[in-house]
């Protein structure tokens, strides 16, 4: 008995807070969308409600980061991340695909992934192509490919050399694209386009620096860094002898294509 009253009183209690969801603080509203605590039916009521607000700049942000986390989990009811998205696709599509590209990366889900590079698609926003190229060897690398191809409308190849030289990319970025142009294009393709560069910014100096004199180009942050410290902590004399041992050493412990 105490259980039936106990399912009654949810029940009502859902009931309530849906019908007064539109007294809700716009705070309160996002906070609420991403609560799986509460029942489908009240989320359903308060995404609807947040959608009919005028939101500042600062909370759509926020929104932002709630719509990418709850699409992007299983924590979350289909239900939920069904209407999510699709409130993204037809009610946000100028912030759209910075929300979906943002959560890609930290999903490992193949469905939800899935769904999620197929919205991206449809946004067509050029802006989600270097969350797409961070994305790459996650395992899904075809429908990354595609995605990349089908929003830029060109090579993938010819996307990531635009990257790669691009210093108003994300450092992030960049150094996925010179990782999968080495993979697709070869090393010997990409050290003549770093060292062919126009203007270098410090990414590409360096990239160039270590490419042109000792062969080697960094597979990951971690060893792009330790090259740039081990390269500025040095004498000019010093380099002399010291840069093409550290050159030898990355090649031998970091490269995957030595």
């Amino acid at each position: 008995m105490r259980l039936v009253w106990g399912m009654v009183f949810l029940v009502v209690l859902g009931g309530c807070v849906g019908r007064s969801v539109g007294r809700w603080s716009d705070g309160a509203l996002i906070r609420s969308v991403g609560q799986r605590g509460l029942a489908d039916s009240v989320r359903l009521g308060v995404i609807d409600e947040v959608l009919r607000r005028e939101l500042d700049p600062d909370e759509k942000e926020r929104l932002g980061e709630v719509f990418g986390e709850v699409v992007g989990s299983r924590l979350h009811s289909p239900v939920v991340r069904g209407r999510v998205l699709e409130a993204i696709r037809k009610d946000y599509k100028a912030d759209g695909a910075v929300w979906l590209g943002r959560s890609l990366s930290g999903c490992f889900d193949d469905e939800l992934r899935r769904r999620m590079i197929s919205a991206l698609v449809e946004l067509g926003d050029k802006r989600a192509i270097g969350y797409l190229v961070e994305s790459l060897g996650q395992g899904d690398d075809k429908a990354l490919v595609e995605a990349i191809e089908a929003i830029s409308g060109g090579p993938l190849a010819v996307e990531l050399k635009g990257l790669l030289i691009d210093s108003g990319q994300r450092l992030g970025v960049r150094m996925a694209s010179l990782v999968y142009l080495v993979r697709v294009e070869g090393k010997w393709v990409v050290k003549e386009i770093i060292i062919s560069a126009g203007v270098k910014d410090g990414f590409l100096e360096n990239l160039s620096f270590w490419a042109e004199g000792y062969d080697y180009l960094p597979c990951n942050m971690m060893s792009f860094y330790m090259c740039v410290w081990q390269r500025g902590r040095l004498s000019d004399e010093d380099l002399r002898s010291e840069e093409r041992r550290v050159g030898t050493e990355c090649r031998s412990r970091w490269s995957p294509y030595h």
